[in-house]
């Protein structure tokens, strides 16, 4: 199992419906904040940020998770397109292609592309 990395995430730094993870890799999906580092993630269920709960990397198997494709432009690898947003591969981390802002954690994917699109990013079902 990947070794969770661990940073000093605020509950400002979240959105209602960000995805994060318990050391053991379970996900969970934000109900509600408040102004602590306590997050409600189910029914009567709080984990608290950075005790016992976490960002998940970014990482291909998530952005494809979202619904990206891969795309292939200029014969460039490691290029991937959700709806009008190009994702590229540098030195081994994500960056959204037209705010040069790197991506680390899911939450972040998910925050810096409603904040452009005004569109929640969801996992898409597989048929």
């Amino acid at each position: 199992m990947e070794t969770i990395k661990r940073y000093n995430m605020k509950a400002n730094e979240l959105r209602i419906s960000n995805k994060l993870q318990k050391d053991n890799g379970e996900v969970f999906t934000v109900l509600r904040l408040d102004d602590t580092n306590d997050v409600l993630v189910e029914e009567q269920r709080v984990l608290t940020l950075g005790y016992n709960l976490f960002g998940i990397p970014l990482t291909e198997e998530w952005l494809l998770k979202f619904g990206a494709i891969v795309y292939d432009f200029d014969h460039q690898p490691n290029q991937y397109r959700i709806s009008e947003r190009l994702f590229v591969t540098r030195d081994g981390h994500f960056y959204d292609y037209g705010a040069n802002v790197k991506l680390l954690y899911i939450h972040q994917l998910q925050n810096l592309y409603f904040a452009l699109t005004g569109e929640e990013l969801t996992i898409k079902e597989t048929t």
